[in-house]
């Protein structure tokens, strides 16, 4: 069947009444159709590449001078054409000989940097007896952060065994402590788990394995400013700094100086924001000060996430039974460490925290990671 000028025009581009196109021939027909092939070419190459595409379409070039109009112009949006984010593993021993964790990222086939995990970070915990708060590891000796600790590692540095996708090491202590663990690759998730066999004569309390999950060595996530950074509140995934309601922007050269935190429901906090307190490693120094931001509102769940900068993919860290979810803007960490309540003398305990890859921004967290208040654990 014959399709006549104005059915082709109409078509492709839907711009022209049919009464303004004139009668057809055959000549006119291969021009539409020349027209039409073109046009084609360049919408393939817009979906092939991904990118949108302004493309210019002329009732002129289509269908010659009998109708002239102006030139419309169209957005095409193509598919989204989004790989599966693919992690790998590799084990690591800092500058202080203890063990870290890398994450590398590719995305769309493409490298995205890494996160740097602290693996652990350090042990605290309490004697239930005495109520004394001990330290049992930390993973520097930088002078800025001293620590008194209860025991030293024995055997450093450890040896990491596995695979890229399945990675593990152990520390055994001069106090008879034994920690094992482990990093895993699940789809879009890396696990990391815990299991500390406290062989001393203490019955522990409030146990904390602290893992550090640093976003700063990958440039499309590191948020030095917090304008990224979110936690669940209200059902939804929010900007911690829209929950504060007296948050002061600051600069890129105080950022070292501001630690952000939201807590779980039921857990005593500072009212106070700011809540200046003296740095650790500089208790004398006034201009060595923190300032800690708290989110007046409980989280709904205990995680914490950060929005890549093009808001297409997100970063989250879950701990279930963290008391606190937090950040260091410097170094856009993320913290979400499970307390276990009790340790007795001659048995273990484990923990675990889950970092969650997501393709979407705050929305996406949403529907993503909260089903009727508690967070997807990540297959």
């Amino acid at each position: 069947m014959h399709m006549s000028r104005c059915s082709k025009m109409q078509s492709l581009v839907s711009y022209a009444p049919a009464w303004m196109c004139p009668q057809p021939d055959r000549q006119q027909d291969r021009k539409a159709e020349r027209a039409d092939a073109k046009v084609k070419t360049v919408l393939q190459f817009s979906r092939n590449t991904g990118r949108t595409t302004w493309i210019a379409v002329t009732l002129l070039l289509l269908v010659g001078p009998a109708c002239r109009t102006e030139t419309q112009m169209k957005q095409i949006d193509p598919a989204p054409r989004v790989a599966p984010i693919e992690l790998a593993l590799e084990g690591i021993i800092n500058q202080w000989n203890y063990p870290a964790l890398k994450i590398h990222i590719k995305r769309n086939g493409r490298k995205a940097g890494h996160l740097l995990v602290r693996m652990p970070e350090a042990i605290d915990a309490r004697d239930q007896g005495s109520g004394r708060a001990m330290k049992f590891y930390q993973d520097t000796r930088d002078p800025s952060w001293p620590a008194k600790l209860e025991c030293e590692p024995l055997d450093l540095p450890v040896t990491w065994t596995g695979t890229d996708k399945d990675l593990r090491h152990t520390i055994a202590f001069d106090n008879g402590m034994v920690l094992r663990s482990r990093a895993r690759v699940l789809p879009s998730t890396v696990r990391i788990s815990y299991q500390l066999a406290n062989n001393t004569s203490y019955d522990l309390q409030e146990v904390v394995i602290w893992s550090c999950i640093q976003l700063r060595p990958a440039p499309h996530l590191r948020d030095p400013l917090l304008r990224r950074t979110a936690v669940a509140v209200g059902g939804q995934f929010r900007l911690m700094r829209d929950l504060i309601p007296d948050f002061e922007p600051y600069g890129y050269r105080d950022a070292d100086r501001q630690r952000f935190t939201a807590y779980a429901a039921g857990v005593p906090h500072s009212k106070q924001n700011p809540q200046v307190l003296p740095h650790p490693g500089f208790k004398d120094d006034p201009d060595k000060t923190i300032s800690f931001w708290h989110v007046p509102q409980a989280v709904d769940v205990e995680a914490i996430a950060t929005v890549a900068r093009d808001g297409t993919w997100s970063v989250a860290t879950y701990g279930a039974g963290a008391s606190r979810v937090w950040t260091n803007p410097v170094i856009s960490c993320q913290h979400a460490d499970q307390v276990t309540p009790t340790c007795p003398a001659g048995k273990a305990v484990t923990s675990r925290i889950d970092i969650c890859f997501v393709e979407g921004g705050l929305e996406e967290l949403s529907t993503s990671l909260l089903t009727r208040g508690t967070i997807d654990p990540c297959p």
